[in-house]
């Protein structure tokens, strides 16, 4: 067997012809150089991954934020017109409710009406009359209920009925010059119409 010379005994060189041993073979520093690249390259693909999804963690936060904003707006703003329909719902239905009242209580008034000016001997009888009418329309006056004016007004078919006409000196065209029977109001609607006679 030959002996081998002492740089001879150094390389080691395997069937696949890489070199062990040989610290400054510039294969053995490339590979080196390499194996230390790679795994830098994967932190770097993992930190930029991990970035990619905190940013879609965040967008998706931001767009469900939004889309909340979004719904608790529509949501006041459905409450906000409930309220205001029920608010006005109810308001009708109590000048309903008041029309339908005082409608049915009109003909004792009308009644009361013409006993106070029903001719009589007995002073304390009128007198009795003439405090309970005014006791009826002030509670009227307190309900929101008001006599609609007729005599010298010109004469208008959302307040007065009209069931006579007549040739009167002095009066206007179409000028109510006698009322049958008194009509009343609220704010908001007539509860009775004013039965009248109109001029020509």
């Amino acid at each position: 067997m030959s002996k081998k010379s002492a740089g001879e005994a150094e390389m080691n060189i395997p069937d696949d012809g890489t070199i062990e041993g040989c610290q400054d073979c510039p294969e053995a520093n490339g590979a080196q150089a390499q194996a230390i690249e790679e795994p830098a390259d994967e932190g770097a693909s993992a930190g930029a991954a991990a970035e990619g999804d905190a940013t879609d963690a965040s967008a998706k936060s931001e767009r469900e934020l939004l889309e909340a904003k979004d719904k608790l707006l529509r949501l006041a703003a459905e409450y906000d017109n409930f309220r205001k329909r029920t608010a006005r719902e109810r308001e009708v239905m109590y000048g309903t409710v008041v029309a339908d009242t005082i409608s049915m209580f009109l003909p004792v008034l009308d009644n009361l009406q013409r006993a106070e000016t029903a001719p009589t001997s007995d002073p304390a009888y009128a007198q009795g009359i003439a405090m309970i009418t005014k006791q009826f329309t002030d509670i009227l006056a307190k309900a929101g209920v008001e006599e609609i004016e007729a005599i010298g007004k010109p004469f208008d078919s959302e307040l007065h009925n009209a069931v006579m006409h007549e040739e009167r000196e002095g009066a206007g065209e179409s000028e109510v010059v006698e009322v049958f029977q008194k009509g009343y109001k609220t704010a908001s609607r007539v509860i009775r119409h004013s039965v009248v006679k109109v001029a020509n």
